[in-house]
């Protein structure tokens, strides 16, 4: 009985997580930025891409990009040993690490 309970309220705390994050106060930081402003430059307005981009880059994008980290990881390895003989390294891991892994995991959903 003890244990259901627990994951009962383990499943409110997840299902609802704004009310841990709702708060009535207010801090001293806000009310000043609310009456002389704020110090930052204003934000430049963005545009989300829609859903059938998301869509499409969620079904073919991003495996895609995951088939290309894989296959460009395995190409590096193949690679560097002629890339140490040209001192070429950095190259050689940028176009085929980085840029499929930056591709894959750290551009946002929707956007080529």
């Amino acid at each position: 009985m003890g244990r259901r309970i627990v994951c009962l309220v383990v499943l409110l705390v997840m299902a609802f997580p704004c009310w841990t994050l709702r708060s009535e106060e207010v801090s001293e930081s806000t009310r000043l930025m609310e009456t002389i402003g704020t110090p930052y430059p204003p934000q430049e307005s963005y545009s989300y891409p829609d859903g059938g981009a998301i869509a499409i880059d969620l079904a073919m994008g991003r495996p895609l990009g995951f088939a290309a980290m894989v296959l460009g990881a395995g190409l590096a390895l193949i690679a560097m040993p002629f890339a140490l003989a040209s001192h070429t390294t950095g190259p050689v891991y940028e176009r085929l690490v980085v840029e499929p892994y930056m591709f894959t995991v750290c551009r946002p959903l929707g956007e080529f």
